[in-house]
């Protein structure tokens, strides 16, 4: 009676860091793993960015440079883009018209080059829109936001030619 005892409360223990090492390994891969090798998938391409740092990311660096930006004084003949946009502006000043940055484990890419913003616009059915999106967004957007596909290009051409 006691040896089964043991038994379970052994098997239960092994189930229980077995849980453990498995969240633990997803959480690695979340946080580590991807985004380097996303980093890397991104550096083949051609694209320049800023490394991955653990769990967070630029995030410390774009918090850091929106308050220094906010401290500082604006005229009415200033350049309004280092102002609001401070880090998005620093990243394709430093890494060129097409560049990547880290929002926590997830690549922003700051695309500026007109012709590829005219050739993502154009590839609707290739460039989708994330899907879930905020309940409270599609109750009140019913605009380009929302829209997908064909009903998307044809909206995006009605508001060009307005």
């Amino acid at each position: 009676m006691e040896a089964t005892l043991s038994m379970i409360g052994v098997c239960g223990g092994l189930g229980f860091m077995l849980m453990v090492v498995a969240y633990a390994w997803r959480f690695f891969n979340w946080v580590w793993l991807t985004p380097k090798s996303t980093e890397k998938c991104l550096r083949d391409q051609g694209l320049k960015g800023t490394s991955y740092k653990f769990l967070y990311g630029d995030v410390k660096e774009i918090v850091k440079m929106i308050t220094e930006a906010n401290l500082k004084p604006i005229n009415v003949t200033d350049d309004i883009l280092p102002r609001v946009l401070s880090f998005a502006h620093s990243s394709v000043t430093v890494h060129g018209k097409n560049c990547f940055t880290w929002a926590g484990p997830k690549p922003i890419l700051h695309i500026t080059d007109p012709t590829m913003i005219r050739e993502i616009l154009g590839k609707h059915e290739d460039f989708q829109k994330a899907k879930g999106a905020n309940p409270l967004l599609t109750l009140l957007a019913k605009g380009l936001v929302l829209v997908e596909g064909d009903q998307w290009f044809c909206k995006y051409l009605l508001d060009v030619s307005l």
